[in-house]
């Protein structure tokens, strides 16, 4: 960076990890991404979160961090992953903006209480939503 660039400045193609146990619903999120010139990651195998933040510190460690992570509430059977995950983020990578989905309001109300604030996806979602996210955390969309 040459230092002139505004708060919250990001790169012409923004970095996001996907968490999201549902194979069908992390594709076709990531491919509306992929559309608006976003680079994803998606989470991967039996323990999303330990993969989730394998790359988030690989990233890191490479200087290219995760400009935002999308995370599913509900990852597997395991009850509290997605809010364990969202905690271990929001505390270890300050500069990422987190993401919560969920297609249960109440589960996202009382996650929001609990892990402070997150911005918010609703399951299912729509192209405009996900292009409303990114606007909303200041990520560069294409017009």
């Amino acid at each position: 960076m040459s230092g002139n660039e505004p708060p919250n400045h990001h790169p012409v193609h923004p970095r996001v990890l996907i968490c999201e146990d549902n194979a069908e619903q992390a594709v076709l999120l990531a491919e509306w991404l992929e559309q608006q010139r976003v680079e994803v990651t998606l989470a991967k195998g039996a323990d999303y979160a330990a993969d989730a933040l394998a790359h988030m510190d690989a990233a890191h460690a490479a200087k290219a961090p995760v400009h935002m992570a999308i995370l599913d509430l509900r990852l597997g059977q395991q009850s509290g992953l997605g809010v364990s995950l969202v905690r271990a983020i929001k505390d270890g990578f300050r500069s990422t903006h987190v993401v919560i989905c969920s297609g249960d309001a109440n589960l996202l109300v009382d996650s929001i209480s609990i892990c402070g604030y997150c911005g918010v996806l609703y399951k299912p979602f729509s192209p405009s939503e996900i292009r409303r996210m990114l606007v909303v955390h200041r990520l560069p969309v294409p017009d």
